[in-house]
């Protein structure tokens, strides 16, 4: 079992670490952090590569199950807008978009629940079997909680080594975008590409 932040639409190196479990255990109780994946992904656009952020009510002590969603803000007829202005025409976009949109329309009151929706949606496309448990009961065999962050490149860790797909924009490949352009533009292969994207096994982040 791993231990780890839940993250907005998270990232390929996010989903090679996931790969390597049967089990996660999703840390919710520790303060949330500004300006990590918790609330914020990265989607490849017809211009350049996209933050999608979003807005969340905290104050300095507040844990991450309590972070709440701010829908005063156009935020998720942004997100969708964006998203759709990416991937509208990718080759699986058509297949699975819906069930991305839905969790969006369904508007969670909490960020927590948001990610883990996306999650679910996501694990189900790459027809993962994942156990998942906030249990604060349950010991991990291994702590990877705030490895991966916005402002450290994924070149600076061990768990992800960039595999090029066709991409929807450009002619320089992206890597470690939000699974969404992986899922959107390689659709049933996204597993497959995961998998051989681990740069290295898990091994040495055990607790």
């Amino acid at each position: 079992m791993i231990t780890i932040e839940p993250h907005y639409l998270p990232s390929l190196e996010y989903f090679i670490i996931l790969s390597q479990a049967d089990s996660v255990h999703f840390e919710t109780q520790s303060p949330f952090k500004k300006q990590t994946f918790r609330n914020r992904c990265y989607i490849l656009s017809s211009n350049k590569v996209m933050p999608l952020i979003v807005p969340v009510h905290f104050h300095q002590s507040t844990q991450l199950q309590d972070v709440t969603i701010d829908y005063q803000q156009s935020w998720v007829k942004d997100h969708w807008g964006a998203i759709y202005s990416s991937y509208g025409k990718s080759p699986f976009f058509e297949y699975f978009s819906e069930e991305f949109q839905a969790v969006l329309k369904s508007k969670p009151d909490f960020l927590v629940d948001l990610n883990h929706a996306m999650l679910s949606v996501c694990l189900k496309v790459l027809q993962w079997q994942i156990d998942t448990s906030h249990d604060l009961s349950i010991t991990s065999s291994y702590d990877l909680r705030d490895l991966i962050l916005p402002k450290k490149s994924f070149d600076t860790r061990d768990f992800y080594k960039p595999i090029s797909y066709q991409q929807n924009f450009g002619k320089a490949f992206v890597p470690n975008l939000s699974i969404l352009d992986l899922l959107f533009c390689q659709g049933p292969v996204s597993g497959h590409i995961l998998r051989n994207s681990i740069k290295s096994p898990i091994e040495p982040f055990r607790s």
